[in-house]
């Protein structure tokens, strides 16, 4: 495998998963679903974020990490009248440097749609000051993505593996957090 087409490569291995991701979270377009969206964002950010912040992870990246939103997703919650998550689902972070860059790939990837959300939102009449803060958080760092990729570029073909493993896991906690908000919503 090229390793300078490791992001491809990372792509295809995760496809389904992010497809079944994209399926489940749908689009906002009117308040309601948006509010449904930052409920979901909210859970599954949350238990991410506060994983990785306990893990050792600067050095095999250099001190690159992810755009941490929560703290504006909940802020965006609060405006809206939404609900913070009572729980958030369970995250156990990878320890070793190719599998973090997995999880990243995740986290990093919500940005890149953050400035076509973010258009949509302000159709809806929010804003960075007011219920759209995590999409401006998100689109403030535009070569945050190209630092990654250049990153995940570097992986060996065992590396790969591993980062895809990591990704597929980080995007079944994307999903266990979008599917207790409509559980929660339909008292499952």
């Amino acid at each position: 495998m090229n390793e300078a087409g490791n992001r491809f490569a990372l792509r295809e291995m995760t496809r389904e998963n992010h497809q079944q991701l994209d399926d489940l979270v749908g689009e906002f377009r009117d308040l309601a679903s948006y509010v449904r969206y930052l409920e979901g964002m909210a859970a599954f950010r949350g238990g991410v974020e506060a994983s990785l912040s306990g893990a050792n992870i600067d050095e095999g990246q250099q001190g690159w990490r992810p755009g941490l939103i929560h703290r504006e997703l909940a802020d965006d919650i609060m405006d809206l009248g939404g609900r913070l998550p009572s729980r958030l689902p369970t995250f156990d972070p990878p320890t070793d440097d190719d599998s973090i860059l997995g999880v990243f790939y995740v986290l990093e990837g919500s940005s890149l749609g953050a400035r076509v959300l973010m258009r949509r939102a302000v159709a809806l009449g929010l804003s960075p000051e007011r219920g759209a803060r995590h999409l401006a958080a998100q689109a403030s760092r535009p070569g945050a993505w190209a630092r990654l990729v250049t990153m995940i570029d570097g992986l060996s073909p065992a590396g790969l593996e591993r980062a895809a493993r990591a990704s597929r896991m980080t995007f079944a906690a994307a999903i266990e957090a979008f599917s207790g908000v409509d559980c929660r919503e339909r008292a499952c």
